[in-house]
C-alpha cells in the first residue's frame, strides 16, 4: 500500500505515534531523575540517617575497637558481630598477648596466650594458655554485643542524625569522602556517597554517653583520690584496682577513657560463620540455635596447674632466758611434691640462716630443728627489760623458680624487705620471683632509695605491667635499671596540656609508652642494649632521650635516639614539633636532672608519635589521611621546627595509630614538606 494511503485510511496513527515518543520520553526522565536522586551525594544529618537505614538492612557488623584509659590501661580488638548477640574476634594487649573470643549476650569464653593471662590471673597463665574458658571478669573494657551489633549502631546514628552537630570535615577517611557530626562527645563519620555507610566513631566512655563499659566502678579512695563523683569504668584486667589521676597542676584531671571504632562490612555469610563459631563453644549459643550443646567451657579459677604450695609457721614465744629459742613449721597446701628451704631472720638477734626441709607431699608438714640466738635484752640489775624482735621466715623452693636465698638476703642488707600486706605476695612463687629480681636489680647499684624502689615494683604489679617488668630487669640489657623506680611510679600515658578546660591543667607526664617501646625493642632484637630516659655522656658532654638503643650490626655499634610523644588530643602538631626540638637540644633542661633532651651526636634521630583514641579521627587515619594532616593549616609551624638552618631535625618521623606504625625518611618528609633540596 501507498504510503500517502495508508496515511489517508488511518488518519489517527500520526497523533498516536506522537503521544507514545512523548510518554516514553517522560518516562525516561523520570527514570533518570530518579537514579540522579538515589546516587547523589549526602551529606549531613541525611548521610547519617541513611547509615543507620543501611545498618538497619545488614546481618552483621566488622569492627575494629581501640580503647585506652588515661591510667595506663590499652587494649585493643578485632569483633565482627551479627544480628542476635553474637560475636568473635580478637583481642590484643599493648607489648604482647592475645586471646581468642566468643560471646553470645552475657556468656563469653576466651582462648589466651600466656602473656594474655599473665596480665589477669598470672598465677593459672600456664595453666589456661591456649584453652577455652570462662573468664572471671569481662575480657573487654566496653560491651561488645551492646554496642557494636547492627542494630546498636544503626540506633546510635539515628539518636546522633536527631541531636548531633553537623562535623565539618574536608579530608577523606581511607580515600572516601566523609560527612561527620558530633553529639554528647562523640563523633562519627559515614561515607557521603551511596551507599552511605559508616566508617568510624569515637568518643569518651562517660555515664551520658552513647558506648557503655562493662561496669562502672569508683576509683580507689587514696589521699589524693579523684573527684569523688567521677566514676570510671572497671579493668579489664581481673583484680587490678584503678589508681587515682592526677595532673602536674594541683588540680586533678578526671580525664574519661576513650574509644576509636573503625566499622567495615562484614564479609557475606558473616553472621552465619559467627553463629556457628560461637556455637562450636558456648552451649548456651548453641542451644539457642537448635544445635548440639558442647561441653561448658571450664571456668578460670578451676583450671588449677599441680603445683606445690608452702605455708609458713613461726613457733616463738617471748623469751626470758640467756638464750632464745623458735622453729618453723612449713606445711605443702598445693597439689604437687615440692622442695623448700626456710630462710629464717630474727631481727634483732639471729642473722639469716638457710635451713632445708627437703620434698614435701603435698598436705604433709614438717618442723625446722631448734634454732637458738643470744636474748638482745639488756640485762638491768634488779629490772626486767623487753626488747621487741621480729621473726621472719620465707621460703624458697627451687620446684617454683621462687627467689632464692641468696636474692632475699642481698634484698635485706640493702633494707628492702616486702611486707605481709604488699601487692607482692598475692601472686604465685613465679611471680614472687619475678619482683625480687626486679627489686634486687633496680637496687643494685649505688643511690637508690629502698622505699621507693619497692613502690615502684609493687605499682608495677599493681598496673598490670608484669611483663614489662620481667623483660626490663632479666634481660640484662638494659643499661640504667637504678632510673627505673621513677618509670614504674608513673605508668600512665601522657595527658596533653588544656588551657581551655573549665579547670585549666597543664597535662600529665606518664611513662607508659615510653616503657612499652624499650620492652618491645628488647623483646624484637636480642642484640638490643636500652637507656631509658637515662643520661649518656659522649666526649665530654651528657646527652638525654627518651630512649636510647644501641645495636650491633656488622662488627659496629648503631645508635638510635627516640623522642616519644603521645597525642591524647588534637596537638598532633605540637607534639612533632616538640620532639622535633628535644631531639636537638633546643628545649630547656629538665630541672631533675639539669641536662637538656638532645640526641647524642651521630645517632639516628627518631620522633616517635602515638596517636591515641582521644586525639579523635586520625587514630584510625591512613597514610594519605596523616600526610594530609601533616601538610594541613599547621605546615608553616611544623616547618618551623621541622627544617632549622637548612638542616632537618630527624633522620625519621613515626606515628603509631589504629592502622599501625606509618614511617617517614628524612627525604620523605621533606618531599611532604615540599622542602627538598633546601633542607638536609
Amino acid at each position: 500500500m501507498p504510503p500517502d494511503a495508508s496515511l489517508v485510511a488511518a488518519p489517527v496513527r500520526p497523533r498516536r505515534r506522537a503521544v507514545l515518543p512523548a510518554v516514553s520520553l517522560a518516562l525516561i526522565c523520570a527514570v533518570t531523575t530518579t537514579l540522579f536522586l538515589l546516587t547523589r551525594e549526602k551529606t549531613g544529618a541525611d548521610a547519617i540517617g541513611a547509615a543507620a537505614d543501611r545498618l538497619h538492612d545488614q546481618s552483621a557488623t566488622a569492627v575494629e575497637v581501640t580503647y585506652a584509659d588515661p591510667d595506663g590501661e590499652s587494649i585493643s580488638g578485632k569483633f565482627t558481630l551479627d544480628d542476635e548477640l553474637n560475636a568473635t574476634g580478637t583481642i590484643t594487649d599493648p607489648v604482647a598477648g592475645t586471646a581468642d573470643l566468643v560471646e553470645y549476650t552475657a556468656y563469653s569464653a576466651v582462648r589466651g596466650d600466656a602473656d594474655w593471662w599473665s596480665r589477669r590471673n598470672p598465677d593459672q597463665a600456664g595453666a589456661l594458655r591456649k584453652k577455652w574458658a570462662t573468664p572471671s571478669a569481662d575480657p573487654f573494657p566496653v560491651e561488645l554485643t551492646g554496642n557494636f551489633d547492627p542494630g546498636s549502631l544503626a540506633h546510635l546514628l539515628a539518636q546522633v542524625r536527631d541531636h548531633g552537630t553537623v562535623m565539618p570535615v574536608e579530608d577523606p577517611f581511607r580515600g572516601r569522602r566523609v560527612a561527620g557530626m558530633t553529639w554528647n562527645g562523640w563523633s562519627v563519620l559515614v561515607t557521603t556517597e551511596s551507599p552511605q555507610t559508616l566508617v568510624w566513631l569515637g568518643g569518651p566512655i562517660t555515664r551520658s554517653g552513647p558506648i557503655k563499659p562493662v561496669s562502672w566502678a569508683r576509683p580507689q579512695a587514696g589521699p589524693r583520690s579523684a573527684t569523688p563523683t567521677a566514676f570510671h569504668p572497671t579493668s579489664a584486667y581481673a583484680g587490678s584496682p584503678r589508681p587515682a589521676r592526677y595532673a602536674l597542676a594541683p588540680v586533678a584531671v578526671p580525664q574519661p577513657p576513650y574509644v576509636s571504632v573503625t566499622v567495615n562490612d562484614a564479609p557475606d555469610g558473616a553472621a552465619q560463620s559467627v553463629q556457628r563459631a560461637v556455637a562450636k563453644v558456648l552451649p548456651e549459643a548453641a542451644r539457642s540455635g537448635g544445635l548440639p550443646a558442647p561441653e561448658e567451657p571450664p571456668v578460670e579459677g578451676s583450671v588449677l596447674p599441680k603445683l606445690p604450695h608452702f605455708e609458713t609457721t613461726v613457733n616463738a614465744t617471748n623469751c626470758t632466758t640467756p638464750t632464745c629459742r623458735w622453729t618453723v613449721t612449713v606445711t605443702n597446701t598445693g597439689t604437687a611434691a615440692g622442695r623448700a628451704s626456710v630462710v629464717a631472720t630474727v631481727s634483732p638477734g639471729m642473722p639469716t640462716r638457710t635451713i632445708s626441709i627437703g620434698t614435701l607431699q603435698p598436705g604433709e608438714s614438717r618442723t625446722t630443728a631448734p634454732m637458738t640466738f643470744a636474748n638482745p635484752a639488756p640485762r638491768v640489775a634488779g629490772r626486767t627489760t623487753q626488747v621487741p624482735v621480729d621473726y621472719t621466715a620465707d621460703i624458697f623452693s627451687p620446684d617454683l623458680a621462687g627467689a632464692s636465698a641468696a636474692v632475699i638476703n642481698r634484698l635485706r642488707s640493702r633494707g628492702i624487705e616486702i611486707p605481709n600486706a604488699s601487692i607482692l605476695n598475692n601472686g604465685d612463687e613465679v611471680q614472687k620471683a619475678i619482683a625480687y629480681r626486679a627489686l634486687d636489680v633496680m637496687s643494685g647499684r649505688a643511690g637508690f632509695r629502698p622505699g621507693k624502689v619497692l613502690a615502684a615494683v609493687e605499682n608495677a604489679f599493681r598496673q598490670n605491667a608484669v611483663p614489662e617488668l620481667q623483660t626490663l630487669t632479666q634481660s640484662g640489657r638494659l643499661e640504667n635499671p637504678q632510673d627505673l623506680a621513677e618509670k614504674l611510679s608513673q605508668l600512665d600515658f601522657e595527658i596533653d596540656p588544656d588551657p581551655t578546660a573549665p579547670q585549666p591543667d597543664k597535662g600529665r607526664i606518664g611513662f607508659r609508652r615510653e616503657v612499652q617501646v624499650a620492652v618491645t625493642t628488647l623483646r624484637a632484637d636480642p642484640r638490643a642494649r636500652v637507656l631509658l630516659d637515662g643520661v649518656k655522656e659522649v666526649g665530654g658532654r651528657r646527652y638525654r632521650v627518651d630512649l636510647l638503643v644501641e645495636r650491633a650490626v656488622s662488627g659496629r655499634t648503631e645508635t638510635e635516639a627516640f623522642q616519644i610523644k603521645t597525642v591524647s588530643s588534637d596537638k598532633l602538631y605540637a607534639n612533632l614539633r616538640t620532639a622535633l626540638r628535644q631531639l636537638n637540644g633546643r628545649n630547656p633542661a629538665a630541672s631533675s636532672t639539669g641536662v637538656a633532651e638532645h640526641a647524642p651526636p651521630d645517632s639516628r634521630r627518631i620522633a616517635l608519635i602515638y596517636l591515641e583514641p582521644a586525639a579523635g579521627w586520625i587514630q584510625a587515619a591512613d597514610r594519605a589521611g596523616l600526610e594530609r594532616k601533616l601538610t594541613g593549616s599547621g605546615r608553616s609551624s611544623l616547618l618551623a621546627d621541622w627544617c632549622v638552618d637548612g638542616t632537618a631535625q630527624a633522620d625519621e618521623v613515626l606515628i603509631v595509630n589504629q592502622l599501625g606504625t606509618h614511617r617517614w625518611s628524612k627525604e620523605q618528609m621533606n618531599a611532604l614538606l615540599d622542602v627538598s633540596g633546601q633542607c638536609v
